[in-house]
C-alpha cells in the first residue's frame, strides 16, 4: 500500500493558516479532512471552504489540545464518526515570547501539552493502526527554531527541537511498517497575520516564505517519506549555519529580549523582529467564504 490508498487526512490547528493550507493539499489530492481545533467557527468555515473547492468531506472536531487526555478525545471522536485516519498532520503549537524566569508557568506548561505533549499522544493514538495496515503518514510540523537555543523563547524553541528527535527517531522505526513520517522545520511563514500586524513591509515579511508554498514543500516531503523538510534557502541557511558555529554563539545570536512583561507571544499587535525570524509561524484565517455545516456534522 502507498500514498495513493491514502483517503482521509486529520490536521491539528487546521482552521487557518499553515495548517489549514496542510488540509488543503490533502482535500487538493482528493483525501477527506478532518480539522481540529479551539475556535468552531473558525473550524466549520475552514471546512466548508475545503469542501467547496475540492468536492471532498470535511470534518470538525473541537478540543484544546492544552488540556490533559485531548488526544484521546479526539481518537474517540474519529471512531465515532466512524473514520480511520491514514494521515496525521501535528500542526497545532504556539510560542511564548518571555524570559524563562519571568515567564507565566502556567502558560510555559500549555505550551508543552500544546507543542509537544498533545503531538506524541496524537501519534500514539493513530500510528499503531497505521503500522497494523502497513499504510499511513504523520507530518509534524517543527521549525528552525529547534536547530538552535533560543534565549528569550526558551521553551518554545526547546519544544522544536523536541519535535525534530521525536519525530526523526518514529521515523526510522515506522519505516519497515510503511509509515511514513516527516518533520516539517519552516522559517518565517507569510499569512494575513503580517497585514494585520502592519508587518508587510518589514525586512522579516520580505525574506517570509509563502504559506502554500511551504505547506505543498512539507507534504510533498511525506509523500517521499522525506526525514527532514527544510523549505527555502533562507531555512536552509539558519540550519546550515547552526551546525557550524559554536553553540554559545549560536545561542547568543538567537538572543531575542521579550518586547512584553511576562511575554504576551507571538500573537500580540507588535511586528516581529529579525532575531524572531527563525521561530516564526504565524496563523491566519482562510479566505472568507459563506459558512455552511459540513455535510456529515
Amino acid at each position: 500500500m502507498g500514498t495513493k490508498d491514502w483517503k482521509t487526512a486529520l490536521v491539528t490547528g487546521g482552521a487557518g493558516g499553515l495548517g489549514f493550507e496542510l488540509a488543503r493539499q490533502c482535500a487538493a489530492r482528493g483525501m477527506d479532512a478532518v480539522l481540529v481545533g479551539r475556535n468552531e467557527e473558525r473550524l466549520v468555515e475552514a471546512a466548508a471552504q475545503l469542501e467547496f473547492e475540492h468536492n471532498i468531506k470535511a470534518y470538525v472536531i473541537v478540543c484544546d489540545l492544552a488540556k490533559v487526555g485531548a488526544a484521546a478525545k479526539v481518537s474517540a471522536r474519529v471512531r465515532e464518526m466512524g473514520l480511520v485516519v491514514d494521515v496525521l498532520v501535528n500542526n497545532a503549537g504556539f510560542g511564548y515570547d518571555a524570559r524563562f524566569v519571568e515567564s507565566d508557568m502556567a502558560r510555559q506548561r500549555e505550551l508543552i501539552l500544546t507543542n509537544d505533549l498533545a503531538l506524541v499522544e496524537l501519534v500514539g493514538e493513530f500510528a499503531p493502526d497505521m503500522a497494523e495496515r502497513k499504510c499511513g503518514g504523520i507530518l509534524n510540523v517543527a521549525s528552525v527554531a529547534g536547530f538552535m537555543p533560543g534565549p528569550g523563547m526558551a521553551t518554545y524553541y526547546a519544544s522544536k527541537a523536541f519535535v525534530q528527535s521525536f519525530s526523526q527517531a518514529i521515523h526510522v522505526e515506522l519505516r519497515r511498517a510503511g509509515v511514513h513520517v516527516s518533520t516539517l522545520c519552516p522559517g518565517p511563514v507569510r499569512t494575513a497575520f503580517w497585514e494585520n500586524a502592519d508587518a508587510a513591509h518589514t525586512p522579516i515579511s520580505r525574506i517570509a516564505l509563502d504559506a502554500p508554498f511551504v505547506a505543498s514543500e512539507g507534504f510533498n516531503a511525506l509523500c517521499r517519506n522525506k526525514a527532514l523538510c527544510v523549505p527555502g534557502t533562507l531555512a536552509k541557511t539558519i540550519v546550515f549555519a547552526t551546525r557550524l558555529a559554536p553553540r554559545g554563539f549560536v545561542a547568543r545570536t538567537a538572543a531575542c529580549p521579550p518586547k512584553t512583561p511576562k511575554g504576551e507571544g507571538l500573537s500580540g499587535p507588535r511586528p516581529p523582529s529579525v532575531c524572531e525570524a527563525p521561530a516564526l509561524l504565524v496563523d491566519a484565517s482562510p479566505r472568507r467564504v459563506r459558512a455552511r455545516r459540513s455535510r456529515n456534522s
